[in-house]
C-alpha cells in the first residue's frame, strides 16, 4: 500500500483497472491510498513483510497512468501486510462458535478494500442488534469446513 501527501479533493470513487494491479482512492484527508496486490518481501517465520522499491515504483506508475495528476508526486509512506485467505476463498463473517463475544470479519482474499464499507455496516448492525443479517448467514465462520 502507498499513501501520498494530502492533495486537493479530485477523486470520489475507488478505482481499479482492467489487466493492471491497482486499487486507488482518495481519502477524506486528501491523501491518495494506492494498492493492488504488489508483492512485498515476506518473512514467513516472523509473519512479517516489507515493501520493495520495485513494487513501490510499479504501483505508483500504474496509478499515475490512470490518474495523471499523481505523476509528479511520490508516496509519503508505504507498507505491506500478509493477505488473509479463508479456506474456501469466501470471507468468514459472524460470531465464532464457543468463543462468546468474538465476532470475526476476515479472509477477504484481496477484496477487503472494496467490500469493507458494506461489511462494516452489516457487522455493526449485527453486533448492535445481536441479530445476524440474512446477507451474512452464508458467510458465517461455522459454515461447513469452517471454524467449529
Amino acid at each position: 500500500m502507498l499513501l501520498s501527501m494530502p492533495q486537493r479533493p479530485a477523486l470520489d470513487p475507488t478505482i481499479t483497472a482492467t489487466n493492471r494491479a491497482l486499487s486507488l482512492k482518495q481519502l477524506r484527508t486528501g491523501a491518495f491510498m494506492i494498492g493492488g496486490g504488489w508483492p512485498g518481501e515476506i518473512d514467513e517465520q516472523a509473519h512479517t513483510c516489507r515493501t520493495t522499491q520495485e513494487s513501490i515504483d510499479g504501483n505508483w506508475a500504474v496509478a499515475a497512468a490512470i490518474v495523471p495528476a499523481l505523476a509528479p508526486m511520490r508516496p509519503a509512506t508505504s507498507w505491506c501486510g500478509l493477505e488473509g485467505d479463508a479456506f474456501d476463498g469466501v470471507p468468514l463473517i459472524g460470531s465464532v462458535p464457543r468463543m462468546q463475544g468474538l465476532y470475526l470479519a476476515a479472509g477477504f482474499s484481496g477484496h477487503g478494500f472494496q467490500l469493507s464499507p458494506a461489511v462494516g455496516e452489516a457487522v455493526a448492525q449485527a453486533i448492535l442488534t445481536k441479530h445476524e443479517p440474512a446477507s451474512l448467514r452464508e458467510l458465517n465462520p461455522a459454515r461447513e469446513g469452517g471454524i467449529a
